[in-house]
């Protein structure tokens, strides 16, 4: 890391194409052993980096999009129509406009009113529905799409899908699936929920029955999380697809294939943010270390609270960069903050660390989703370089 930091220098992404490509064999074993039907869809709002992109549809992967935008980005990077899906809660002009030119993309609608702007738009369209399932999953309640205790902006509920599948045969629209996305992190402990999520989908599934509904696929959507914090447990696959298997193996020996849009699960332990100290300072009993990023270089912990997991590569003295990072048997706890005038500019709080100097390097691991494409440009600090190693 340190001799990335002095070529590139910092904030900089480094990203594993090796372990992407782990990662997603882990996850087709998976979905093979729930029907040799399926296929994967790669998330690209978890990171739209060219060569991340570029290397996941070398794997074969399709990709899942949410904007017209990002489909534009998926055909500018070699993605064939055919090996696009379209998911988003809100269409505009332009996206509709796309969407009409390019028919071969697989389209969940997210709404009733969604449905009518595709039917003015793409006469006959063959379409699929997103449902919400009234439970979910995720890091922390913040990124649950779907929940018990409230109502969510995302899909159709049931007690409006029936209208929803009338509403569909009234506009000339065929419907071929379902999609269904709950969460945001799916650790193993939310197996259980996973569970309510596909004894709920059995109700949609039942009404697509009720009207002559053939599905040609169900989208489990995404969600499989990664350990972020010591209280995490790695989510089992194994258990996973036993999960899916039991709840909805009938529908796919019937023929439904199995679709998933892995996006965090895939790129989030394949990346790493090198960062560096830009001061060091005791305030009022509080030793911050202040760095090179923030929270528009990576919202992580700002917007969703998610734990930041930090790691001291030191620097030699002068500013020589030693062959590898060195140990410093001296610990004390810090808060790690960004360079943004503003309050929730914070990394991590009073972690205990190897004693920092200025210019000492701070990497923070499992950063490879929502990073660089959630960042921004506020108070112009939002400058980073991206590195990918095959």
């Amino acid at each position: 890391m340190a001799e990335i930091a002095a070529r590139h220098g910092t904030p900089c992404y480094v990203y594993s194409g090796a372990r992407i490509q782990t990662k997603q064999r882990m996850l087709a074993n998976a979905a093979a052993a729930v029907t040799p039907r399926h296929r994967l869809f790669y998330a690209m709002k978890a990171n739209r980096n060219p060569f991340v992109l570029g290397h996941l549809r070398s794997l074969g992967l399709g990709v899942d999009t949410c904007s017209g935008d990002e489909v534009r980005r998926a055909l500018e990077a070699g993605w064939d129509p055919k090996q696009i899906s379209m998911t988003s809660v809100a269409l505009n002009e332009a996206d509709v406009a796309l969407l009409a030119r390019t028919p071969e993309v697989t389209l969940h609608a997210d709404s009733v009113s969604q449905m009518t702007r595709i039917a003015q738009a793409s006469p006959g369209r063959s379409i699929g529905l997103r449902v919400n399932p009234r439970v979910g999953f995720g890091y922390n309640e913040q990124l649950e799409y779907a929940a018990e205790n409230r109502v969510t902006k995302f899909g159709i509920y049931l007690d409006a899908f029936d209208g929803a599948l009338r509403r569909a045969r009234d506009l000339g629209l065929r419907i071929g699936s379902l999609h269904c996305h709950s969460g945001w992190g799916l650790q193993h402990s939310g197996l259980s929920q996973v569970a309510k999520v596909l004894q709920s989908l059995r109700d949609f599934i039942h009404q697509c029955k009720h009207h002559d509904v053939v599905l040609d696929h169900i989208n489990l959507g995404g969600g499989l999380g990664t350990p972020l914090s010591p209280n995490d447990v790695q989510l089992n696959l194994s258990d996973w697809a036993k999960l899916v298997r039991e709840h909805l193996g009938d529908v796919f020996d019937n023929g439904t294939a199995l679709w998933l849009e892995p996006g965090d699960f895939l790129v989030r332990d394949s990346g790493l943010l090198v960062t560096r100290v830009l001061a060091v300072e005791e305030k009022c009993g509080i030793t911050f270390a202040t760095l090179d990023a923030s929270f528009a270089v990576n919202l992580q912990s700002a917007a969703y609270g998610l734990p930041m997991n930090p790691i001291v590569v030191k620097q030699a003295p002068q500013g020589r960069v030693p062959a590898g990072g060195e140990t410093h048997p001296m610990q004390r706890p810090y808060r790690l903050v960004g360079s943004i005038n503003e309050a929730v500019d914070v990394f991590v709080t009073e972690v205990m660390l190897p004693e920092l100097q200025e210019g000492d390097l701070i990497v923070f691991s499992s950063t490879g989703a929502y990073g660089a494409s959630m960042s921004s440009q506020h108070c112009l600090r939002g400058q980073f370089t991206e590195i990918f190693l095959p």
